[in-house]
């Protein structure tokens, strides 16, 4: 499935950034609004994301995962929450995702897991061809 700019980015409330696409920020977008001050002018403001530049640990790669545009705090509660970043990645609606690096990487993930589960079946047959040739020999 073909993932475009608005079924990433509907959301209400702020406006997402760019570099959303690149990271797993949980939902989390600017918001803007007033600073309120009890005697002096009022003024426009924004409030950005906390996004930090963390590497992840991939138990299906068995390696740490840089993520290119960031995590967000609120990602790396999830995560934690989840188990590790592939269950987060795998058992995540993909509404809630909103990332083309989510997408990607799922899919990645999807398919490693896929050839480790075809490499263990056949594995499992050559060992069982072994067993049996053992047991008629004796």
């Amino acid at each position: 499935m073909e993932v475009t700019r608005a079924m990433l980015f509907m959301r209400k409330g702020g406006y997402t950034q760019v570099r959303a696409e690149r990271g797993l920020f949980a939902g989390k977008v600017i918001l803007s609004g007033n600073t309120r001050n009890k005697w002096g002018p009022t003024g426009r403001r924004k409030w950005f994301p906390n996004v930090m530049k963390k590497k992840l640990y991939s138990e299906t790669l068995d390696a740490m995962v840089q993520i290119p545009g960031g995590v967000t705090t609120t990602a790396l509660r999830w995560i934690d929450k989840a188990g590790g970043l592939d269950n987060y990645i795998l058992n995540t609606a993909e509404h809630k995702l909103q990332s083309r690096f989510a997408f990607e990487f799922k899919e990645y993930l999807l398919k490693i897991q896929a050839e480790k589960a075809s490499a263990s079946q056949e594995m499992d047959v050559d060992t069982e061809t072994t067993e049996s040739k053992t047991v008629s020999e004796m």
